[in-house]
């Protein structure tokens, strides 16, 4: 988990699976072409496509001009309730990193300043995807609110 930012994490709710999913889905946007990409502008908190089982989403620009992370929600029926399994995971952390990485590099010829260079946006881009990670369970719990417990 900490050198490519993914995280897993399981929510139970006593609501029906198809109640979790109708909630989620008031929320995201799946229209056009930037939900297939999950990458652009919305008036609704995400954007994402629909799933067998769930949804993959993202928090669109206006919402979060930084790197964002991806979320796959997957909904499964659990006893009388549901389990909402989330994935956060940030493919845009390398990327960005890498990117100003050989910014930063070809300005100069120390290694010792590329090293630290190096680990200072790595610290920056991990703290970002924490940021953002909290936000998004945060926006999930509130979608589904009541009657969560974390698992």
């Amino acid at each position: 988990m900490f050198l490519v930012p993914y995280d897993r994490l399981v929510l139970h709710t006593t609501k029906a699976p198809d109640e979790v999913i109708e909630r989620i889905s008031a929320n995201v946007d799946t229209s056009g072409l930037r939900s297939v990409f999950l990458w652009g502008y919305s008036s609704r908190k995400y954007l994402g496509r629909a799933t067998r089982s769930g949804f993959l989403m993202s928090r669109p620009l206006n919402k979060s001009p930084y790197p964002k992370p991806f979320v796959n929600v997957v909904v499964m029926r659990s006893g009388s309730g549901s389990d909402v399994s989330l994935l956060v995971f940030d493919p845009t952390f390398v990327v960005f990193l890498v990117i100003a990485y050989l910014i930063v590099a070809s300005y100069t010829t120390q290694k010792t300043l590329h090293l630290l260079t190096l680990l200072a946006l790595y610290v920056f881009f991990w703290l970002l995807h924490r940021l953002e990670k909290t936000n998004t369970l945060s926006d999930i719990r509130e979608m589904l609110s009541g009657d969560i417990s974390q698992g």
